[in-house]
C-alpha cells in the first residue's frame, strides 16, 4: 500500500464529491483528491511553522543571560526584542546600551501598552480633563440640592464662634461646606461658589470696626450691636467670592456701593456684648443635696456634649467657687463663662448661619441648648411689626400680656414659657435688683446693688431685679362676673379673671429678684410701668 504524494502548497478550496462521481482510487483517483488536498494544505502550514520558529529570537527571563549570543544576534526581554551589541555569555549581565539595545522602540512601547492594564496610553488627567476626587466631590456636594447651600451631616451649625481667639472677635466656618451666590444683571445670571475646604477662622475685629464706622447710627460703636455675615463677589477674580461683616440688615451696601441686593448673600448673624461683664463675675446654680462637689472642681451649667467639637463643652465646663449644702437643693457658685468677655466682643450663642438660627430674625437673640430655643438678649423695645431687641433702646412697659403676645406673634416669636425663663437666665444676679433699685428705662449692660453685670450664662441682659417679664402661662379663678380680657375687651371678654405668671422681679423687690422669682396674682389685663416682656423663638431646624 503505498502513501499520497504531498505538495507543499496551499489549496483553494476541498472537492465535494458529487453523487454521480464513481469510485476510482489511485494516485490521480477521484476519491483521494480530497485527501490529497488536506495533506498539501497541511504540508504547507507545517513549512510556515518551522521557518517562523527559526526567526524567532530566545527568551529571556532575568537580567542574567541564560544563552550566548554574539553580536547582532537577537533575544527577547520583558516582551521587549534586544540585539546583542557586544558578545554576551551565559551568566553575563544584559545592560540595555552596554551590551545591548532595543531593536525597535515601537516595540517598546507595545511591550509597555501591554503591561499597564489601567492606563495603557499612559494618559494623564489633564489630557482629558478629568477631575481629581476632591473636585468630584466637591461638584456633587455643590448640585445635592435646589436651595445652593450644602453642609455636610451633622454640620448644620457650620458657621459658629471660635474660642481660640482671646479678643473674641472670631468665627469660623466649618470644613466642607458649599454655599452659592448668585448674581443677576440684566443680561445674565452668574452663580458662584464658596467651597470650604477646611475649618476656616475669619477675624473680624477690623470688618466689625469698619462696619461700625460706617454705619449711620451708633457711628463707629461695635458694642451692644448686630452684625451681618454677608457673601459677595471678589471683583478683583474671574468668579471668586468673599465674606464680609456689615451692620445693614439687608445688604452691605455700607461697606461698598458694588454690593447690591442682587450680588450678595446674607449668611450669618452675630452680636456683640454691650458692656464689659468684669473678670470676677459669678454665677449661681442648684444641685441636688449633698452634691459632693467642693471649691475647684468643674461644673457643666449648659449641658453640652463632651464631644461637642466647637468648643461649648468647655465654655460651660467652669470651676466651682463655693458651694452651700442645704436640704432642698445645694446652691453652687461657679465663675461665669462671660466672665472677663469686653464689651464689644461677639457673644458666643448670638453666632447664627442660614443652617442654624431661629424661625423669627435672629438679630438680637442667643441659643439657649438646654431648651433648644432662641431667646431675646435685651428686654422688648417697640410694638407691633416695630417689636426689637436691642441695646438702648426704651423697654416695652406698661401693656398687657396679650397685647405683648401680639407684638410677638408679628415677629414670628413668643412669650417664654416658665422653665424656658429659668433656663434662659440662669447666672444672672440671684437675690438683688438693679442698681438705684428704680426703672432702668433702656435696655441692657445695667449692674445689681452688688455692682455685678446683670447677664446671663448664655448673655441675655436684665433678667433679673429689671422689671416682671410676662410668661405664657395662663390661670384663671371662679369669680363669677365679666372682666377686661385684654384691656379692651373689643376682641371678648373674660366670664372670671384671668391671671399670667411674670418672671424675675423687678427694681423694688431686693432679695425676691432671681431665676425662679415669680408674680401668679395679676390678670392679663393689668398694665404696669414694672411690667415688660421677651421674646422667644424655637429653632428652624434643616435637614
Amino acid at each position: 500500500m503505498a502513501n499520497l504524494a504531498e505538495e507543499t502548497k496551499w489549496e483553494n478550496g476541498i472537492y465535494q464529491l458529487e453523487i454521480d462521481d464513481p469510485l476510482q482510487g489511485g494516485p490521480d483517483g477521484i476519491d483521494n483528491v480530497q485527501a490529497k488536498q488536506l495533506a498539501n494544505r497541511t504540508r504547507y502550514l507545517k513549512a510556515k511553522i518551522e521557518h517562523t520558529q527559526e526567526k524567532i529570537a530566545p527568551v529571556e527571563t532575568s537580567d542574567e543571560a541564560a544563552n550566548a549570543y554574539a553580536i547582532g544576534e537577537q533575544f527577547l526581554l520583558n516582551d521587549v526584542l534586544y540585539t546583542a551589541t557586544a558578545a554576551i555569555a551565559v551568566g553575563d549581565a544584559i545592560e540595555d546600551g552596554t551590551n545591548c539595545v532595543a531593536s525597535d522602540e515601537l516595540v517598546k512601547q507595545l511591550a509597555n501598552h501591554k503591561k499597564n492594564t489601567s492606563n495603557p496610553h499612559g494618559t494623564t488627567a489633564a489630557q482629558v480633563g478629568a477631575y481629581t476626587k476632591a473636585q468630584v466631590d466637591t461638584l456633587l456636594f455643590r448640585h445635592a440640592n435646589d436651595s445652593g447651600i450644602s453642609i455636610p451631616y451633622g454640620k448644620k451649625r457650620f458657621l459658629t464662634f471660635d474660642f481660640t481667639d482671646s479678643n473674641h472677635k472670631s468665627v469660623k466656618i466649618k470644613k466642607g461646606v458649599h454655599i452659592r451666590l448668585d448674581i443677576a444683571s440684566e443680561s445674565v445670571k452668574e452663580s458662584r461658589w464658596l467651597d470650604v475646604e477646611q475649618d476656616t477662622v475669619f477675624n473680624f475685629a477690623q470688618a466689625m470696626q469698619s462696619a461700625a464706622d460706617a454705619s449711620a447710627t451708633r457711628t463707629g460703636e461695635i458694642n451692644g450691636r448686630e452684625f451681618y455675615v454677608y457673601l459677595v463677589p471678589d471683583f478683583d477674580t474671574a468668579d471668586g467670592v468673599k465674606i464680609v461683616v456689615s451692620c445693614n440688615a439687608t445688604y452691605p451696601n455700607d461697606i461698598s456701593e458694588q454690593y447690591t441686593g442682587a450680588n450678595t448673600r446674607k449668611i450669618g448673624w452675630f452680636a456683640t456684648l454691650c458692656a464689659s461683664t468684669g473678670s470676677d463675675l459669678p454665677g449661681k446654680i442648684a444641685e441636688s443635696p449633698s452634691c459632693g462637689l467642693v471649691a475647684g472642681d468643674k461644673v457643666l451649667v449648659k449641658q453640652y456634649q463632651d464631644d461637642d467639637e466647637d468648643g461649648f463643652f468647655d465654655f460651660y465646663n467652669v470651676p466651682v467657687i463655693s458651694v452651700k449644702t442645704d436640704s432642698k437643693y445645694d446652691v453652687v457658685t461657679v465663675q461665669h463663662p462671660l466672665a472677663g468677655f469686653l464689651s464689644g466682643q461677639i457673644l458666643p450663642e448670638s453666632v447664627f448661619c442660614i443652617g442654624f438660627r431661629p424661625e423669627s430674625e435672629p438679630a438680637g437673640m442667643v441659643y439657649d441648648i438646654d431648651t433648644d430655643i432662641a431667646a431675646d438678649i435685651y428686654l422688648q423695645s417697640g410694638k407691633g411689626r416695630n417689636t426689637a431687641s436691642e441695646y438702648g433702646a426704651t423697654i416695652t412697659d406698661t401693656r398687657a400680656q396679650q397685647n405683648h403676645q401680639d407684638d410677638m406673634r408679628h415677629i414670628k416669636k413668643r412669650l417664654l414659657f416658665d422653665y424656658e425663663f429659668s433656663s434662659i437666665a440662669a447666672g444672672s444676679n440671684e437675690g438683688t435688683a438693679i442698681k438705684g433699685a428704680s426703672d432702668p428705662v433702656t435696655t441692657g449692660g445695667h449692674v445689681d446693688t452688688a455692682e455685678r453685670r446683670m447677664i446671663s450664662f448664655i448673655g441675655c441682659e436684665d433678667c433679673c431685679g429689671a422689671l416682671w417679664q410676662w410668661l405664657e402661662e395662663v390661670s384663671a379663678n371662679g369669680s363669677s362676673d365679666w372682666s377686661t380680657y385684654d384691656g379692651q375687651a373689643d376682641f371678648g371678654g373674660t366670664y372670671g379673671v384671668s391671671y399670667a405668671l411674670l418672671a424675675g422681679a423687678y427694681w423694688g423687690d431686693s432679695s425676691h429678684c432671681g431665676s425662679r422669682a415669680r408674680h401668679g396674682d395679676h390678670a392679663r389685663s393689668s398694665v404696669l410701668a414694672y411690667f415688660g416682656g421677651r421674646g422667644a423663638s424655637r429653632m428652624k431646624h434643616t435637614s
